[in-house]
């Protein structure tokens, strides 16, 4: 069996299940114990809750998406072997086990971080006290993962070059604001918060640099949005990077259609006021480190051009 047979059979187990089971932990169990069989190593703790099972499960998804990004993601080169092709059924697995990984790893790791996270209004219903333990191994394990998650998109550093692969693709297209919240939390964390919690991920800041240069400005904006407008509400050094990481994708060549496109979608009849306030409240905030007079002169004449014949009515709007 080749390589990345192995490693496709082995994320199998943990999204295929062979029998009915009573309830989801049984299920999850069961595949547990198949893939650790498949794997020749590991076993599943005793009485381990669900929450433990469903973590678990997306660490080792996540092994496994390591591992296959690894074989199919090298580059291609001159006399080479060309990296292995995979099937339509081993793409929807892929796609799975990346779900997993957010949903049952990322996810609820990071809200944990931010139920004990300092300088914090505590939230009502929360427990008064916290085990600083188990909020500094779960601020270890959040770094860990994302880190290793944007690793799989610049495995060879900042500078390196991006694997063209259906793990990149899912990971820019579906899973950016996933990765971009714990990046943006952890890479730009405050040193005033470090003894708290823990060290900063320095390396998380050029490569979530680079990665939001990677999308559209639409989907840069949607993505950045989407952080402001969590529940709970992001902290303060996260909306501060936010808004201003938002004025500057206006400063890129399609940056003001893009913001467009973020807040109106498709839509062309029947334009939102609150929508067009919105927009004009973006387009009049100048980012931090930039000149209004040079910002009023980079965004203007994209403005202007939205006022062309072929525009769409609401981009007219917006414009006028």
């Amino acid at each position: 069996m080749s390589e990345l047979s192995a490693a496709l059979s082995d994320g199998a187990c943990l999204v295929e299940s062979t029998s009915s089971a009573p309830d989801l932990q049984a299920v999850l169990v069961a595949r547990l114990k198949r893939y650790y069989a498949n794997l020749g190593s590991g076993e599943v703790a005793e009485r381990a809750s669900l929450e433990d099972i469903q973590l678990t499960t997306a660490r080792e998804a996540l092994s496994v998406v390591i591992r296959v990004q690894h074989i199919i993601g090298v580059e291609e080169k001159p006399g080479t072997d060309q990296p292995p092709l995979i099937g339509t059924r081993d793409l929807a697995e892929l796609r799975t086990l990346l779900s997993i990984v957010f949903k049952w790893g990322v996810h609820p790791v990071f809200a944990r971080v931010m139920l004990a996270w300092p300088e914090k209004p505590p939230l009502r219903g929360a427990p008064r006290f916290i085990d600083l333990t188990t909020t500094s191994e779960d601020y270890s394990l959040l770094s860990s993962m994302t880190s290793d998650l944007l690793h799989l998109v610049f495995p060879d550093g900042v500078q390196g070059r991006i694997p063209q692969t259906l793990i990149t693709t899912t990971i820019l297209e579906k899973h950016a604001i996933d990765l971009l919240k714990p990046s943006i939390t952890l890479g730009w964390l405050p040193k005033t918060l470090v003894s708290s919690l823990g060290p900063v991920l320095d390396d998380a800041r050029p490569l979530t640099m680079r990665f939001l240069n990677l999308l559209s400005p639409s989907h840069t904006i949607t993505a950045l949005g989407g952080i402001l407008s969590s529940v709970p509400p992001p902290v303060a050094h996260v909306r501060k990077l936010c808004v201003s990481l938002l004025g500057q994708q206006l400063l890129r060549p399609q940056g003001v259609r893009g913001l467009c496109a973020a807040v109106f979608g498709q839509e062309q009849d029947e334009t939102l006021v609150e929508k067009l306030q919105h927009v004009a409240r973006v387009l009049m905030t100048v980012p931090a480190n930039v000149k209004p007079e040079d910002y009023f002169a980079n965004i203007i004449p994209k403005i202007m051009s939205l006022l062309s014949r072929g525009e769409s009515e609401t981009n007219k709007r917006v414009a006028a």
